[in-house]
């Protein structure tokens, strides 16, 4: 019963020692893997780290666009206004021309009587 037990703890520590070989030879396997990983990873934080600064840069210029389209819509109101303006100037200029004219058929009249 003794023996029977030794034997068994003896099995069983073979089977502890051959399971804890084949851990050790496994996590030799895992560290080259984890050697490449590294690189990768600090790829990874590098182009998170790009993105980033894109992004803000972006932003930034999202920001002056709207800004520019907020000055092109002000300048074309003012563009609109100032349409507006000549046009009621050539309406007077035309009335002034038709003044004018009737003024010089009255003086060519008065000159020919």
């Amino acid at each position: 019963s003794v023996r029977a037990n030794l034997n068994s703890i003896s099995s069983n520590i073979s089977s502890v020692r051959a399971n804890l070989s084949s851990i050790s030879s496994n996590l030799n396997s895992v560290r080259p893997n984890l050697n490449s990983v590294r690189p990768n990873l600090n790829s990874v934080r590098s182009n998170l780290n790009s993105v980033r600064s894109n992004l803000s840069s972006v932003r930034a210029n999202l920001s002056s666009v709207r800004s520019n389209l907020s000055s092109v819509r002000s300048n074309l109101s003012s563009v609109r206004a100032n349409l507006s303006s000549v046009r009621s100037n050539l309406n007077s200029v035309r009335v002034n021309l038709s003044s004018i004219s009737s003024n010089l058929n009255s003086v060519r009249a008065n000159l020919n009587s």
